[in-house]
């Protein structure tokens, strides 16, 4: 992605992945027996190191990740 974004282009990933503080509630466990894909982790050992301005942001209540940098 940050290969063909534009020069001080902006990257947005969102994907379903629980934050640690759901990960670790009653709900969040259950969640993750009905649907093992929101046991995933954000990726960020695959941000590439001349990412810049990266942040890291759970949503929709801790249910998803939102991965945000610039190129």
């Amino acid at each position: 992605m940050l290969r063909v974004a534009r020069p001080k282009g902006t990257i947005v990933v969102i994907d379903e992945g629980l934050s640690p503080n759901v990960r670790k509630t009653e709900r969040g466990m259950s969640i993750i027996k009905a649907n093992s894909l929101f046991g995933a982790r954000p990726p960020l050992e695959y941000i590439p190191e001349k990412a810049k301005d990266v942040e890291l942001e759970y949503i929709y209540n801790g249910t998803f990740y939102q991965l945000v940098f610039r190129k």
